[in-house]
């Protein structure tokens, strides 16, 4: 009773009644009310759910509402392992919040990270392996991007030569897609199944016992840097464009008959 008073009070039920397809954030009802989208699910029928992020890795589906829905996509790989009927899409990469070029501003070259969250980034490791390499030279520097305001963490972003996004079963996130729309290199761990599945990519392959190595190649080589330098944004630009995601989705509403 709450929560239906609290739908007709912020016009919920006004919005759903109007509505011919309802997506979901996470497959997760609306004002945590599974009965609320169930009840109009069998009205309607055209329910969509899309997971990204860690919702389906620790609360799974909620099963009243995934019975109801016809359609599931995700972002994230791993996922397609823990739900028998999901599609995976490319994250919708919204290239007019990196409206900054590549910045010099040392004669050193500049290794960033920029974790959210340290352990799912892997960013221990990282800073021991970092700490190691600049024992070894004086050429390099480790900038480490943490707590900043976003267009801060964004400048910081584009003073670098070098970018390692995370190690991990995780794959590449924001930060890295970001950081080849800039055109830096981008290092990232990538499961066997998840680099085949992608196909083609600009990313380095990295993991916890050859990232130095891979560090060095790239940081002595600049011929090497500039190849995938020029490989990355275009990647971004074509596999994450926004409007190519949508299409996917509308013509997966095609298929089913829906538009």
């Amino acid at each position: 009773k709450l929560f239906l008073s609290i739908a007709r009070k912020k016009g919920i039920m006004e919005l759903l009644d109007n509505a011919d397809i309802v997506v979901l954030d996470g497959s997760l009802g609306v004002l945590r009310s599974g009965e609320l989208i169930a009840n109009w699910a069998k009205r309607k029928g055209r329910l969509v759910s899309i997971f990204y992020g860690s919702d389906l890795r620790i609360r799974g589906v909620i099963p009243v509402i995934d019975e109801l829905t016809q359609l599931r996509f995700t972002m994230e790989f791993d996922h397609l392992k823990l739900h028998p009927d999901i599609q995976y899409l490319p994250y919708p990469f919204d290239f007019t919040r990196v409206p900054l070029k590549r910045r010099k501003t040392t004669e050193k070259l500049r290794v960033g990270h920029s974790p959210t969250k340290r352990v799912t980034k892997g960013t221990a490791t990282v800073i021991k392996v970092m700490k190691q390499l600049l024992a070894d030279r004086n050429d390099v520097e480790f900038l480490l991007i943490e707590n900043k305001p976003y267009i801060l963490s964004l400048y910081l972003q584009s003073t670098c030569d070098l970018f390692i996004d995370q190690l991990g079963y995780l794959g590449y996130g924001q930060s890295g897609l970001q950081s080849l729309y800039l055109g830096i290199p981008t290092l990232v761990e990538l499961t066997d199944e998840f680099d085949a599945f992608l196909g083609e990519h600009p990313f380095v392959k990295i993991n916890s016992q050859n990232l130095k190595d891979k560090l060095c190649q790239l940081l002595d080589n600049p011929v090497y840097r500039k190849e995938v330098s020029e490989k990355s944004k275009q990647w971004v630009v074509e596999y994450h464009n926004p409007y190519k995601v949508v299409q996917k989705v509308l013509n997966e509403y095609r298929r089913i008959l829906w538009l």
